[in-house]
């Protein structure tokens, strides 16, 4: 029979375990704690990176303006598409449809009235100049319907948020990810150049693809390794003032045990991780950089800030790992446990 202590002890230890650090997160406070052991050097502070989050969705927000169509002279007129797409944008569901369903909207509306334009110029000409203003108001406004659509939409928030789930090992969205954010850039790009045609399948699977994808705990893994070695590199510097490891050269079993923490966690695993990081990175972000140039003249103030915040954050993690190694190196030469220059 379990006591009700027993039982308070196993609910404990089972909360307990799930704050339980693991996978590369555990190696980073692995290698802090084995470091300061090794060189029996005080806990050194860890500073808390903030992370980058999205401004809030009203915040980046575009709505461009809702012109007004009388679908009652073009159904009189009876030669265009434009009456069905109105008809449809004026019903309940168009009303409420979602960013990405709009662009397609206003997309179709500028290729169909076009067409209707050069149908009815002749024969109505005061509704063909009301078209005319319609369409160049629709045309001005297409890059914020686009920017709602991508950029300022549900899909990309997703794509940067952090999440609760311990930060993987790896992330193998790539391929499909890197196809989904270089089509999508392909087709802003020829949207802002005039081309009018869209496929509403391909739009929902690209902004589903980049919905699934992992920009936020990438983010977030870099932020934790700037962090960690921003640590663990105050704790060898701290050594490096207060007493020298090694004299001479000679080695020590205190030495030896450097070596293997370094060789194991910094090297074999730490390392490790962050180059499966920076391949993802090259593979990505290029690309996610892409799309914001294509709607710079329409980004919000915002998300400018943020993307400014995101991508200092991006190049401190970057770097943590070449700041981490200058910090050794003054230790490692005490000991004599550099790795040797190759011959010329």
């Amino acid at each position: 029979m379990f006591t009700r202590a027993c039982i308070a002890a196993l609910l404990l230890l089972i909360l307990a375990s799930g704050c339980t650090r693991t996978g590369p997160a555990a190696d980073l406070d692995e290698y802090l704690v084995r470091l300061e052991r090794v060189l029996e050097q005080g806990s050194h502070a860890v500073v808390r990176n903030r992370y980058p989050r999205l401004p809030p969705a009203r915040d980046i927000r575009l709505e461009p303006a809702r012109e007004s169509i009388d679908i009652l002279e073009y159904l009189r007129i009876g030669r265009c598409e434009l009456q069905q797409l109105v008809a449809e944008r004026n019903s309940s569901l168009g009303r409420l449809a979602q960013p990405s369903q709009r662009l397609v909207y206003e997309i179709r509306f500028l290729s169909a009235g076009d067409a209707c334009l050069e149908a009815i110029g002749e024969d109505y000409p005061e509704l063909a100049a009301d078209l005319g203003r319609v369409l160049e108001a629709k045309r001005r406004d297409l890059p914020l319907v686009i920017w709602q659509a991508t950029l300022g939409g549900d899909e990309f928030r997703e794509y940067w948020q952090r999440g609760n789930d311990p930060l993987p090992e790896t992330f193998g969205e790539a391929p499909e990810l890197m196809l989904a954010l270089s089509q999508l850039a392909d087709d802003i790009e020829g949207w802002r150049a005039g081309d009018l045609a869209i496929d509403s399948s391909r739009l929902e699977h690209q902004l589903d693809v980049i919905r699934r994808g992992s920009g936020g705990k990438q983010l977030a893994a870099w932020a934790l390794i700037d962090e960690k070695l921003a640590a663990a590199s105050g704790v060898v510097r701290d050594r490096i003032e207060r007493r020298a490891l090694c004299f001479e050269g000679m080695p020590t079993p205190k030495a030896d045990i450097l070596d293997s923490v370094v060789r194991e966690y910094f090297v074999g695993r730490i390392q490790r991780w962050a180059a499966s990081l920076n391949a993802r990175h090259y593979e990505l972000h290029p690309r996610i950089l892409r799309i914001e140039r294509l709607l710079a003249d329409v980004m919000p103030p915002a998300y400018r800030d943020w993307q400014i915040a995101r991508d200092t954050r991006l190049e401190a993690g970057r770097g943590a790992l070449a700041r981490h190694v200058e910090a050794l190196r003054p230790l490692l030469s005490q000991c004599n446990l550099l790795p040797a220059a190759p011959d010329s």
